[in-house]
């Protein structure tokens, strides 16, 4: 175990990317089929203010977790964390700036399943690439 966790640490002070998989996540190439506007009872909150739901037709998984459901050709609701507004004026603080969403566009990121009560399943996917 202290052998591969010292081949890790060295690999990542190499700048070696580790893709490590989480088990209830994957790669998703997706095509945002619709928006989703919210209407949460607290106007203060994020989505309350940018749309952060989207429709998404799920185009390829890959690089997938053992927990992960493959849902490759559905359409699933996906949250956005960051929202799918640009995320310039938004968080300007953030050295990432995510260019924002709209319907059609195709995107790739990693997306996690989250199971919630009542054997529900959320979509979470925090950060994302247009394509």
């Amino acid at each position: 175990m202290l052998k591969v966790l010292a081949v890790l640490i060295i690999m990542l002070g190499k700048g070696i990317a580790v893709n490590a998989q989480q088990p209830s996540s994957c790669d998703i190439e997706g095509k945002i089929l619709s928006i989703i506007k919210e209407c949460p009872k607290d106007k203060q909150r994020l989505c309350a203010k940018h749309p952060c739901m989207a429709k998404v037709k799920v185009l390829q998984l890959s690089n997938c977790g053992s927990g992960m459901t493959d849902v490759t050709g559905d359409t699933i609701v996906l949250h956005f964390t960051y929202t799918l507004d640009n995320t310039k004026k938004i968080f300007p603080q953030m050295k990432i700036v995510y260019p924002g969403l709209k319907k059609g566009n195709v995107f790739t990121g990693r997306v996690e399943q989250r199971v919630l009560p009542g054997n529900k399943v959320e979509w979470v996917i925090n950060d994302y690439h247009l394509k």
